[in-house]
């Protein structure tokens, strides 16, 4: 929203594009059209002052928003200034304006003064954490709608820059839920690490990937697990994880059989598989590092400016008006 604890006030001015969240069409117009229903378009804005291509505001530094490909939800990770960082959250069906509270708010937190957080129509964060514990820096993710881990439909993963923290959670009525720490279930082992979380990626398939600032992409996968790592009952593993996975009318219990017979020999905790057939998958997932290919031909040298650009372009992650000492 403009320079350290945004001392021009951008964030909450809708004169300026800074601090907000644009919806506009580019193939309406040239540079670009505003399309139909934008909250402060021309006859929508009592005031007449904001700026037509302004869907919300009040934000200081998103860094990665994403829509749920299956709803349409909006979920907008936002920097703090030093102290605060959020998951903002907007339903699909919501028809934009939000007012996020940046400068008024820093996350859930008063940022000016106490006085200002009385201001009305703020939209307070999905969830939002502190700059503790080695955390700086939100890094938005994408809520997972792919098939290989059926369980972990409609999760939303979430990092944090600094720390290398992996989070997920669920939003049920507008609120999150099962927040859970995801770090050492992703650590991705064997010498590797996964170090300054810059972005996630979704490919077509709605599978969800990890990529750090040192070049390494990792892709989220299901993890097996040896028979004897599940919940035991009577010394017998089971399916715990409340679903009729066999078919019949009732929650597993310890003495079923796995999806396709067989007992629950070899599994994915909470859930069983058939020895080598894969039948159903539990939200116990792993990392799997994706090669990058090498260059078997010289290129053209990059320009100077092109150079120039790459440097400008490298991100420096920290909360605005934080310098080295």
């Amino acid at each position: 929203g403009g320079s350290a604890g945004d001392p021009f006030g951008n964030g909450q001015n809708l004169g300026t594009r800074l601090g907000k969240i644009l919806r506009i069409d580019v193939d309406g117009a040239f540079p670009f059209a505003i399309p139909p229903g934008n909250p402060f378009a021309a006859g929508l804005d009592p005031a007449g002052a904001a700026l037509d291509e302004i869907w919300a505001y009040g934000l200081r530094n998103p860094w990665r928003c994403s829509f749920d490909r299956q709803t349409g939800d909006f979920y907008i990770a936002d920097v703090g200034q030093s102290d605060r960082e959020e998951i903002n959250f907007r339903p699909g069906s919501a028809a934009g304006g939000e007012n996020y509270g940046w400068k008024i708010k820093e996350g859930s937190a008063c940022f000016d003064d106490a006085a200002d957080c009385a201001t009305p129509g703020l939209t307070d964060p999905l969830l939002d954490y502190g700059n503790n514990g080695g955390n700086c820096s939100v890094t938005g993710g994408y809520v997972y709608r792919g098939a290989a881990i059926p369980d972990l439909q409609g999760t939303y993963f979430f990092a944090d820059f600094c720390s290398a923290r992996i989070w997920s959670c669920r939003v049920v009525d507008g609120a999150f839920t099962e927040l859970i720490e995801r770090t050492a279930e992703l650590a991705p082992g064997g010498g590797l690490s996964i170090g300054s979380i810059s972005s996630f990626g979704e490919d077509a398939d709605g599978e969800l990937y990890i990529c750090d600032l040192g070049g390494e992409i990792y892709k989220i996968v299901a993890r097996s697990e040896p028979a004897g790592d599940c919940p035991t009952e009577a010394g017998v593993e089971i399916c715990n994880d409340g679903i009729d996975n066999d078919g019949d009318g009732a929650i597993d219990s310890e003495d079923d059989d796995c999806p396709g017979g067989g007992p629950c020999v070899f599994a994915f905790c909470g859930i069983c598989i058939v020895p080598g057939v894969i039948t159903t998958i539990v939200g116990l997932v792993g990392l799997k590092r994706l090669r990058r290919r090498r260059r078997t031909t010289a290129g053209p040298a990059p320009s100077q400016a092109a150079q120039s650009r790459a440097a400008a372009n490298a991100v420096d992650r920290r909360p605005a008006g934080q310098v080295d000492n």
